[in-house]
């Protein structure tokens, strides 16, 4: 890597090299931003760069999204820190800390234990996630974007008695009670489809509260205790159909007891149709009343899945 292609970001304490156009230093590249690694000059420190792309810059909305990840702040040991926001020619500039560790995903796939132990393992893992939640939530955040990949597994349980420890990262999709997203045809958010609630597939966000983040997260105990994906989608329209109406299905390796707290945690609408033939405050009251039925609070399903170890 030369030099040469590097550039370098001047924060309010410290200064960034970046390498944009170097593929081996790009993170991701979504629609909204891009990720690169970055360091801390002249500490050498590893660090995170986010940028919002170029192309939504002219965009108010999008700009209003970015602004609202890089004045995210929460006293928890559990979320990624923010450092330094730059705003200059080449666009929008959020700089987090990096944190090492292993994804959700990564780290199932690496675990080695019996059929038995499995699913108290990852039982283990969600409370620790959860336990992280209640910060963020108390704060007034919905993280809105819970999946496989925005979990990282920092410490790894030294005995069988302790918890993993973790933190959470990617709050692009956050929301607060300052900032809830507009949302139109022309302007609607990619949730993700396999974890995000009725509610934000829908377009109903501002229906958005901390049961949304539980739902992603019982979606997830369902997918890795059981070894599958609850539902069965040939297209993405099918599988929001699903996501948003379906009953969750019995498993036989999922125990009766974590069968019962991920159906209180991912309670859906009774819709008797599709739910694109119900005009959207039908569709809003429904989505309203199944929120009832699910978990209020991350302290409330972490108490239920500690009396299942």
């Amino acid at each position: 890597m030369s030099i040469e292609n590097a550039k370098i970001l001047k924060g309010q304490n410290h200064s960034y090299l970046y390498f944009p156009n170097d593929q081996n230093y790009i993170i991701s590249k979504g629609r909204f931003e891009t990720v690169y690694f970055s360091l801390m000059i002249p500490e050498k420190k590893r660090v995170i760069c986010k940028q919002l792309n170029r192309n939504l810059m002219k965009d108010e909305k999008s700009r209003l999204r970015f602004l609202h990840q890089t004045s995210t702040q929460i006293n928890s040991q559990s979320l990624v820190k923010n450092i330094d926001f730059i705003a200059n020619d080449d666009g929008l500039f959020l700089i987090q800390e990096f944190v090492e560790g292993k994804d959700f995903h990564s780290y199932i796939l690496d675990l080695r234990v019996s059929k038995q132990n499995r699913e108290k393992e990852i039982i283990k893992l969600v409370i620790s996630v959860l336990d992280s939640l209640i910060p963020i939530h108390e704060a007034g955040y919905v993280h809105c974007s819970i999946k496989p990949s925005s979990i990282i597994i920092t410490k790894a349980p030294e005995d069988f008695n302790d918890f993993p420890e973790i933190k959470i990262i990617d709050l692009y999709l956050s929301q607060s009670p300052r900032f809830i997203p507009q949302l139109s045809p022309k302007n609607r958010i990619e949730y993700n489809l396999k974890y995000s609630a009725p509610e934000l597939l829908l377009n109903h966000n501002k229906l958005a509260n901390a049961s949304t983040d539980l739902f992603s997260l019982g979606m997830i105990l369902y997918e890795y205790v059981s070894g599958v994906f609850p539902f069965k989608f040939d297209n993405a329209i099918n599988l929001v159909q699903m996501q948003s109406s379906a009953p969750i299905p019995y498993h036989i390796n999922i125990s009766d007891a974590l069968t019962s707290v991920i159906i209180h945690a991912c309670s859906k609408p009774h819709f008797r149709k599709p739910p694109g033939n119900y005009a959207a405050t039908e569709t809003e009251n429904l989505i309203s009343e199944s929120l009832d039925y699910r978990y209020k609070t991350a302290k409330h399903m972490a108490v239920d899945l500690l009396k299942i170890l």
